[in-house]
């Protein structure tokens, strides 16, 4: 038998240089309780402050829930959600991410009726998330009782009514963000659509796939309500270890929805979002990113 070739040998220690990095970076995000989430959804305005408990309005299809990423239009309709609801849906994705690597077995996004796969979502990958109900109130850094329970139950719940549709030319895909189940006792087992999935399984190196790096453990740093809502606005807009430019305006429209007619409304918006900044700029990664100031 002959040796192996040199390109044999130098293919075979690049990919274990390649996933040695990948395993690292995600080590990495494990420690800091990241949450990776898809960007084209980051940078939608989905999660908004204001929502009026029991005065929830459908939201569907305009200008600021249709995001264009990397050639693919996105669109969303479902039910308005708030920060509770985004709280949930990342320590979701950060729990994902602490239970499954780059390589996990997936599913055919076909097999789960709930998500209601349409188009080229049909054979996409989705992936479950088992998990309990403990372990993702620990992840968002709220106390266990009952209110907070049901409060998440009842979020899981307005998480599944989401639907996600992608257009690329002629080619159409659309799935539910999430499907969601409360198994027996404490267990609770949620399916990613497609592109939540793929942004989970992504190795973190070029050509490896986007996403927008969210971390819990800053955003447990944060009061509830507009800074965590700027916060993880700021995580997809600013790439890890990107810089630029962006105002305060584009952050109170992204946060609040369309500018209000009443002057004093903004301004308390204005005020609200300002002092988001200032606790974000506090936080140790941050304290070198120029954010707009009050």
């Amino acid at each position: 038998m002959g040796k192996p070739s040199k390109i044999t040998i130098d293919d075979a220690k690049s990919a274990s240089i390649k996933k040695a990095k990948i395993i690292a970076k995600r080590e990495a995000e494990r420690a800091d309780d990241v949450a990776r989430n898809d960007m084209a959804l980051g940078l939608m305005s989905l999660f908004r402050a204001g929502v009026r408990a029991g005065r929830r309005q459908e939201i569907t299809v305009n200008q600021e829930l249709e995001q264009n990423f990397a050639g693919v239009k996105i669109r969303v309709r479902g039910v308005e959600l708030d920060c509770f609801d985004q709280d949930v849906l990342l320590g979701i994705l950060a729990l994902g991410l602490q239970k499954h690597d780059h390589d996990a077995a997936t599913t055919p996004g076909n097999t789960m009726p709930q998500l209601k796969a349409e188009g080229e979502a049909l054979a996409s990958e989705t992936i479950d998330i088992c998990t309990s109900m403990g372990e993702l109130l620990k992840m968002v850094g709220k106390a266990r009782g009952g209110a907070q329970v049901e409060a998440t139950r009842i979020s899981i719940e307005r998480l599944s009514m989401i639907v996600v549709t992608a257009i690329k030319g002629n080619r159409r895909g659309s799935q539910h963000l999430i499907f969601g189940s409360i198994e027996s006792g404490d267990d609770i087992k949620i399916r990613l659509n497609w592109r939540l999935t793929a942004a989970l399984l992504a190795t973190g190196q070029k050509y490896g796939g986007s996403y927008a790096s969210i971390s819990m453990t800053e955003r447990r740093a944060l009061p509830a309500g507009v800074p965590r809502l700027v916060h993880a606005f700021l995580c997809a807009w600013r790439p890890v270890g990107g810089t630029g430019r962006i105002s305060r305006v584009k952050i109170i429209d992204h946060i609040y929805g369309p500018p209000s007619k009443d002057r004093k409304t903004q301004w308390r918006r204005n005020v609200a979002v300002g002092e988001a900044l200032e606790l974000i700029g506090q936080l140790p990664n941050w304290t070198h990113i120029s954010l707009p100031r009050m």
